[in-house]
């Protein structure tokens, strides 16, 4: 009998042919790729190592109160990914800011936060609040965004060049008037006592980081740079659609999640397939360039006003968000040094861009409380400042790393070093005070700082 030989090594008419047409369409894989993703493996262990030390770290002493503040804000793991960037740019392993496995990352990481901030907006706490409070604090948050929004795209047209956007201004100005709209619950820090100080926020001062998520998906296929996506054989184009495909993604989640909790009676498998659920469903929203923290919000929403195992579930997405944020603050502080390093914008423009927008966020916050104080026949200088210059939290740092897997075109990290240093500032505001601490209870620590 004659042996099989491989199909290779016949010499049938047109072998040659069909064989340049399969190297063609499945090419070997590339020296350059297989190196720059080795990088990238070495450069996440490496980051995760770090991030874990630091982790493990407990503190033996109560820091200062700024510090305290920006420790609260994970500004510590942003660190640790600088450093982490740095060091592997110094040894010739450079952290690749465009690769497809860190954008994937992040749109995994931010699809989480987005669902753990929704899973803090039950509706329930709306039919509590008086017509008038909830109406007075929606108006001060909508003065806020539209004065911030509007300021921010006349600076986007005029001075564009200068802060390296090349396209997306419109959504740049939208991240930066959705952060000026959220805010940390729990305040300011007190610099006698190292603690949130009360008077602690105001009944209706939740919706403040749920409006901003709202703002953000709500605004975005309106602001987005026109492009046509495909979802599966579908053409979606425009507003609405966009806006149909965003929803959808999800209410997936959440239904997803739902079904999930129904069926397993585990908390810790259900968070564990919560968080696959939030990975699947990042997919859709990175490949359409979609802002994934809105579609994990939706879901979050839907979960915690569906679910009757809110407390038990809530507590267990706690613990994967303190495991999750760092992960994810530590990616972006290596994806952002590495941007600063290949074209850096000037360390006096980042400046003057995040003190610019720390301001204007004041300055628009004000307004917003005189207006609907005005409305309610109440004004108070003392909650005037308070509203005006409460710390943005880590929602808002959230958002800034949404811009990082949006339709936005940077020369550099520029931009998003000044948003986030514009965040670090409002973080870094504390108070002379020592009485009336608030101290932190077990069920005041959701999302750590209240988001």
């Amino acid at each position: 009998m004659s042996r099989l030989r491989p199909l290779s090594t016949l010499d049938l008419p047109g072998t040659e042919k069909y064989t340049r047409i399969l190297r063609r369409a499945y090419p070997p894989p590339d020296d350059d790729m297989a190196q720059t993703t080795l990088q990238s493996v070495i450069g996440l262990s490496l980051l995760a190592a770090l991030g874990l030390l630091v982790a493990s770290f407990r503190r033996k002493a109560s820091l200062p109160a700024v510090l305290e503040s920006l420790r609260i804000g994970r500004w510590h793991y942003l660190l640790c990914g600088c450093a982490t960037a740095y060091f592997l740019s110094a040894q010739g392993h450079p952290f690749h800011q465009s690769g497809s496995l860190q954008r994937s990352l992040l749109a995994i990481g931010l699809t989480w936060v987005g669902f753990r901030a929704g899973l803090d907006f039950d509706l329930r706490q709306l039919r509590t609040l008086q017509k008038s409070t909830l109406t007075a604090e929606l108006l001060r948050l909508t003065v806020t965004f539209l004065m911030v929004f509007t300021l921010c795209i006349a600076l986007s047209t005029t001075l564009g060049e200068q802060l390296a956007i090349q396209s997306g201004a419109s959504v740049v100005a939208l991240i930066a008037a959705s952060i000026a709209v959220s805010a940390r619950l729990t305040g300011f820090i007190s610099i006698l006592a190292g603690r949130p100080t009360s008077p602690p926020a105001g009944p209706a001062a939740f919706a403040a980081n749920p409006l901003a998520l709202c703002f953000l998906g709500l605004l975005f296929p309106a602001v987005a740079p026109d492009e046509i996506r495909y979802l599966g054989p579908f053409l979606i184009v425009g507003y609405a659609p966009t806006l149909v495909v965003l929803l959808a993604l999800g209410l997936l989640i959440g239904i997803t999640v739902d079904f999930t909790l129904r069926a397993h009676r585990d908390a810790l498998r259900c968070t564990i397939l919560a968080l696959a659920a939030c990975a699947a469903f990042s997919g859709p929203s990175l490949q359409l360039n979609l802002p994934s923290i809105f579609i994990g919000f939706v879901g979050g929403v839907w979960v915690i006003n569906t679910t009757v195992r809110k407390r038990e579930f809530t507590e267990r997405a706690e613990f994967a968000s303190n495991l999750i944020e760092p992960l994810l603050m530590g990616l972006f502080g290596a994806l952002l040094v590495q941007g600063l390093t290949t074209s850096a914008s000037g360390p006096a423009t980042i400046i003057v861009v995040a003190i610019s927008l720390a301001l204007l966020r004041g300055v628009s916050r004000t307004v917003g409380e005189a207006a609907s104080d005005l409305s309610v026949r109440k004004s108070s200088a003392r909650l005037i400042s308070e509203f005006t210059w409460r710390p943005m939290g880590r929602n808002s740092t959230a958002i800034v790393l949404q811009a990082a897997v949006l339709p936005v075109t940077f020369e550099d990290t520029g931009v998003l070093a000044a948003l986030l240093l514009a965040v670090a500032l409002s973080q870094a505001i504390v108070l002379p005070v020592k009485g009336e601490v608030r101290h932190r209870t077990r069920a005041d620590s959701t999302h750590g700082e209240h988001s």
